[in-house]
This record gives C-alpha cells, structure tokens and sequence, in this order.
C-alpha cells in the first residue's frame, strides 16, 4: 500500500494510519453483471461491511489503486451514488507537471468501468483542473456510455481546442487509451509528477 498511501488525495497521513493494521478482507463480486452495476454492487457491499465491522482502518479500492478512509468511502457509497456515479473513490488520478513544463496525467480505474483510461501528456490546465477534467469526463461517459469517439473535438469555451485520440499509453499501460491533445498550450514550472 506505499504508493497509494503516498498518493492519496483523500488521506495526507495514509501510510501513518495504516502502518499498523494486522490484516484485510478481501471483498469480491463476481457474476453476469455489466461493468458498471458490478462495482456498484461492490461498492454497496464494501460499504455495509466498513459500517459495520468494528475496527476499520481504511479502504483499498484495487480497481483505482487507491486509499480512502471509511467515513469517506462510506460517504460517497450512502450520500453520492444513490444520485450519481462516486468518481473520486471509482477513478483515481495522478496528475503533475514533467520536466519540459507541461501539466500531465491519467486515471486509473476507467477500466474497470468498461471503458479506456484517459490519459494527457502536455495540458494547458493546471493540475487541479486536470484532474477536475479527467473526473468530468469519466462522468460523462459512466453517465452515457462510449460516444466519446476517435478524432472528436473538447472545449469548455471558444479558445479551447482538445482533440481526443485512441492512442497507445505514453505511460505504460497495456491497450489504448482516450488521449487528450490541447492545441493551444501554455507551459507551467518545471518538476515531475506530486
């Protein structure tokens, strides 16, 4: 859990939470579902147990690489998703700035959901908006399905121009993903992922 841990946008002292726990439940659902409907379930079902096992320290949601506390996941699970899909505990993303200045990023956990992960190498957003961006989308498209398509164009206003491509991963990852490609952007400072 080191890496969730440290990157954690719900839980700056995760790994110190943690540090001690002395073991996990395994929670699964298996069946005929479709995507979405089968984490749903899953996430009822991790919810009822964090509200009543006693001596939940956390939840590691595998399918985001992700940690969130119980009263956050039980939150989103009770009070979010009976009106909308809970992204920020279904998709995780990591977002920075790389060394030539540019914000960038992608989601994980889109694939679970039935769809491809998002992905932005040179962003004019900055991190927060990104990130902001990454989960809208991944709204959009639990909400009405694959019309996100190869080649189509994003923009919230007139200047802003992003192409969409099916590409491969610029960061690793297995099968294609929906990448973002700003036309116009603006450099931010230098660093690497945070």
């Amino acid at each position: 859990l080191k890496g969730p841990c440290e990157n954690s946008v719900f839980w700056d002292d995760a790994a110190q939470k943690l540090k001690n726990h002395r073991g996990h439940l395994v929670v699964s659902v298996v069946g005929e579902l479709a995507p979405i409907p089968l984490v749903t379930l899953l996430t009822q079902v991790t919810a009822s147990i964090v509200g009543t096992a006693t001596g939940v320290q956390g939840v590691y949601w595998k399918n985001a690489n992700l940690v969130v506390p119980p009263e956050i996941f039980r939150h989103f699970a009770t009070e979010v998703m009976p009106d909308a899909p809970p992204m920020p505990i279904w998709v995780d993303t990591c977002v920075g700035i790389n060394p030539e200045g540019y914000t960038c990023g992608y989601t994980t956990g889109m694939e679970s959901l039935g769809f491809m992960e998002i992905e932005a190498t040179s962003s004019s957003d900055l991190p927060k908006e990104l990130r902001q961006r990454f989960h809208g989308l991944a709204y959009y498209l639990v909400e009405n399905g694959p019309i996100i398509q190869d080649g189509d164009m994003l923009g919230q206003t007139d200047n802003e121009q992003i192409r969409i491509s099916y590409s491969d991963s610029a960061f690793g990852r297995t099968g294609q993903v929906i990448r973002l490609n700003y036309m116009t952007i603006k450099r931010r400072k230098k660093g690497w992922f945070g």
